[in-house]
């Protein structure tokens, strides 16, 4: 395959996630139906939250701070 190009939405159409919640992070793909390892990258000072690498759900702590977080979506390798 030839990976060209991804682009990351929020599950539901979200733009934010607050405290306390969750959301699914989607990938769109080129070609479709790629399988993606999830990473977090960056988080902004007081920001709480985690991101499956599986199934790409960010999470987001009761007591989190307001704030930015940087993902990324990532062609999973295949295992030979």
């Amino acid at each position: 395959y030839r990976f060209s190009d991804i682009a990351i939405v929020l599950e539901d159409g979200k733009s934010n996630i607050a405290p306390g919640e969750s959301v699914r992070a989607l990938a769109i793909t080129d070609p479709e139906d790629m399988d993606i390892e999830w990473s977090l990258e960056a988080k902004d000072d007081g920001v709480e939250a985690t991101i499956h690498a599986e199934t790409g759900v960010i999470a987001v702590a009761e007591q989190s701070k307001k704030g930015h977080i940087q993902i990324t979506g990532s062609r999973k390798q295949c295992q030979v």
